[in-house]
């Protein structure tokens, strides 16, 4: 059969109706008994059936075929001549996978005879067309030969990639060990980026500006680490001159040169800092398995299976404040302890200290939550004008934060152990004040703090500090205390409504967390001094330098700011946690 077959699955044949080269060329093939075929644009028509004409929108494989004498050739065909084998037509008709849009998955088409001996040896032109179009440099000058550049770039790039993989073949390289065209074009990018550049490590000297520095050893600047394609291609064994002469190595001879063979595993030993053999028995390794990963080793068999270790971690997560020993009794799971641990850690659950907090009722946790909701809406013009106020009792037997720099297993040595007395300790009790522009006033109380001494620290000393600070008449005063039996005392209840000027915010119990105050007592703690503190007195006088050196210094005021500006992130801690535990 003679004519031409669209490589598409459309076939059609027919005569050439005008003298362009293709169909002439077609004409001339005809007569020695050699079969043509073309490729067309899917937009075209396909040729015309017995039932009349098809038309333009086909599914997927959809053929049409005819003869010479049913009809010529249409002017629209594109022609792309290639020569097949004598005789071939549609028949048989093989099946071909191809994607289908309509119901969104891989189906089976009938595919004709000729169109899979054309894709099946479909020349280079045709593969560098397919591989130039999936990956192709984008250019958007309007100079030619910009363009013509850089498609020999991707023509070049193409080409290699194609010896790359018949070098893989040959070696018989596993298929997922080989980098596919778009990684290839990436480390080839990035070999190209990184010629002749040299980074610097470590910091510069700290007299490079002076006049004249003093000189020292240069090291050898190290180089970018080259990649693994390029190390191992045993590619480079060439001559070079250096610097200074040393003697020939050839046995025999006691002369001197400057000439010495560039060894490439050298050159890797140097630029790595590791020895030489090193590198040889990486690239022995490579040429053996055809990687330099390491192989699996012998060892002990795992002793806990992955629904084992999700009982461990899921038991850690219902029972943290359980240690071990408890959760092998619980689990039932018979292994070691340290096994216990070791994916406990795995896992990221580590052994560390609980934090401590008073315990919350059902009670306490809806009034926490009731307070929340109520004040939440509240900003910081209505917080910086409130009066933190708190009783902290301090002990000769306080300390600050404690550091001590020991070797190992040397913790109960004398002199690394820090002191404690359960008696004969002196302790005194005070009460101070706070807002958002810093410390207030601190007051000494004489012995176990009662109602009536309460209500003289508030008439005598916070009215008139908090009136000649912050707050002058005849503005209200907002005052916040905890929710201890002294404040809650009848006669301290009688007292606020007596003065109206003052008012009070109902706190909730137990909610140290939620007062700024309780933040700054922790300062004072982290700078006090157990050896000031030898008497009552040296002890109310260290208290009280600390507090005015707080209320002196720069800076405090913004700690109080910050911590009166928490106030909002704090009531939202508490919504969000239904009235328990904060991080605060």
């Amino acid at each position: 059969m003679q004519g031409s077959q669209s490589a598409d699955g459309n076939n059609t044949h027919g005569k050439p109706v005008d003298s362009s080269p293709f169909l002439v060329i077609m004409d001339e093939l005809t007569r020695f008994d050699i079969t043509t075929f073309y490729t067309r644009e899917r937009t075209r028509q396909l040729c015309r059936a017995n039932e009349g004409i098809i038309p333009v929108q086909q599914d997927n494989g959809v053929s049409d075929e005819s003869s010479d004498e049913d009809e010529e050739l249409k002017d629209t065909i594109l022609p792309v001549c290639h020569t097949a084998e004598l005789g071939e037509g549609s028949q048989p008709i093989h099946t071909a996978k191809r994607y289908d849009r309509t119901v969104k998955k891989v189906v089976e088409i009938p595919q004709p005879n000729i169109v899979k001996l054309y894709n099946t040896n479909m020349g280079g032109v045709d593969l560098a067309d397919c591989l130039l179009s999936l990956y192709r440099i984008p250019v958007r000058s309007k100079k030619y030969y910009h363009r013509l550049i850089f498609h020999m770039i991707d023509m070049a790039i193409n080409q290699a990639w194609l010896l790359y993989q018949r070098d893989y073949e040959t070696k018989r390289i596993p298929q997922e060990k080989r980098h596919p065209l778009l990684s290839f074009r990436m480390a080839v990018s990035e070999s190209l980026i990184r010629t002749g550049k040299i980074v610097k490590r470590g910091r510069p000297s700290s007299n490079e500006k002076t006049a004249d520095p003093p000189k020292k050893r240069c090291q050898q600047m190290s180089q970018v680490r080259p990649l693994m394609d390029v190390r191992l291609d045993k590619v480079g064994h060439f001559p070079e001159v250096k610097n200074p002469r040393l003697y020939c190595k050839r046995l025999g001879c006691k002369g001197r040169t400057n000439i010495r063979a560039n060894n490439p595993a050298r050159e890797i030993a140097g630029r790595l800092n590791i020895q030489i053999r090193s590198v040889y028995r990486w690239i022995t390794l490579n040429e053996r398995r055809g990687n330099i990963e390491n192989i699996p080793r012998c060892g002990a068999p795992r002793r806990t299976s992955r629904e084992d270790d999700d009982i461990i971690v899921a038991t850690a997560r219902r029972q943290p404040l359980s240690n071990a020993v408890a959760m092998r009794q619980m689990t039932g799971i018979q292994v070691g302890i340290q096994t216990y641990r070791k994916r406990l850690h795995k896992a990221g659950i580590h052994h560390l200290r609980p934090a401590t907090k008073a315990m919350l009722t059902e009670k306490h946790k809806e009034e926490r939550l009731g307070f929340a909701l109520q004040y939440y809406p509240m900003d910081f013009s209505f917080w910086s004008s409130v009066i933190f106020c708190d009783e902290k009792t301090f002990s000769s037997d306080d300390h600050g934060e404690l550091h001590c720099w020991r070797p190992n297993n040397t913790r109960f040595e004398a002199k690394n152990i820090q002191p404690t007395r359960r008696s004969g300790r002196i302790t005194a009790g005070l009460w101070g004040w706070m807002a958002a522009c810093g410390p207030g006033e601190l007051v000494v109380i004489d012995e176990h703090l009662n109602s009536l001494q309460y209500i003289e620290i508030l008439e005598q000393k916070m009215i008139p500090s908090v009136r000649a600070l912050l707050i002058p008449e005849p503005n209200p005063i907002y005052i916040a205390m905890d929710d201890s039996t002294v404040h809650n005392a009848a006669i301290v209840t009688d007292w606020f409504q007596r003065h109206s000027e003052v008012i009070r915010i109902q706190w909730p119990a137990r909610s140290p967390d939620l007062m700024p105050i309780e933040n700054l007592w922790s300062q004072m703690v982290k700078k006090w001094d157990s050896n000031s503190a030898k008497t009552k007195v040296n002890l109310v006088a260290h208290a009280m330098n600390i507090w005015e050196a707080m209320r002196l210094k720069r800076g405090v005021e913004n700690i109080c700011e910050t911590l009166v500006r928490s106030m909002s992130r704090c009531l939202n801690s508490v919504i969000g946690c239904n009235g328990s535990y904060t991080k605060y």
